[in-house]
């Protein structure tokens, strides 16, 4: 091994993300730090990435190392980790790792949600409180009529509330 490759393992060894380096050709993994053993314990020298990050039987559709080119080196995407069952941010780059080989690594870690990404969740959660409280106002509405109606309250201070056949309000 050259010294520049024992530092470069030796630096790699410090980072706190799982990092993996893949033969592009084979998918076969020919690195990995121990933060990726943590993170995958199936992760094993000469076993095809895809198996032991993603638990997938063959090249994953959606790898982002498609996108990898002369032009554009590096890729970053979120996708979702099924040995984690988590989103996970993933960044490709073509690194020369051993003459010969058309390599690169991968580096992941825990998706940070973007501002959007939060606002979109925010929104959709008020949209299913809505949901269940025009769902739930109607059948609720038509109880307290009829239980005034049964206590015998109902003497013409009530009025149909516009826009719904059962739901009334005190005046």
């Amino acid at each position: 091994m050259s010294l520049l490759r024992d530092d470069t393992i030796k630096a790699f060894d410090l980072v706190q993300n799982p990092m993996v380096v893949v033969d592009k050709d084979s998918y076969d993994v020919m690195y990995f730090n121990e933060c990726a053993r943590e993170y995958f314990p199936k992760l094993a020298l000469n076993s095809k990435c895809y198996t032991c990050l993603q638990q997938e039987s063959g090249p994953c559709r959606d790898c982002p190392v498609h996108k990898i080119s002369d032009s554009n080196p590096t890729v970053g995407c979120i996708k979702h980790n099924r040995t984690l069952d988590e989103p996970l941010d993933v960044h490709m780059t073509t690194i020369n790792w051993s003459s010969g080989s058309h390599t690169f690594l991968i580096s992941t870690s825990a998706h940070k949600e973007t501002k959007a990404e939060q606002l979109r969740k925010e929104l959709e959660q008020n949209i299913n409180i809505e949901k269940r409280i025009a769902e739930f106002l109607p059948r609720y509405c038509n109880r307290i009529w009829k239980l005034r109606e049964v206590q015998g309250r109902c003497t013409g201070n009530l009025k149909r509330q516009p826009g719904h056949r059962l739901c009334y309000v005190l005046l």
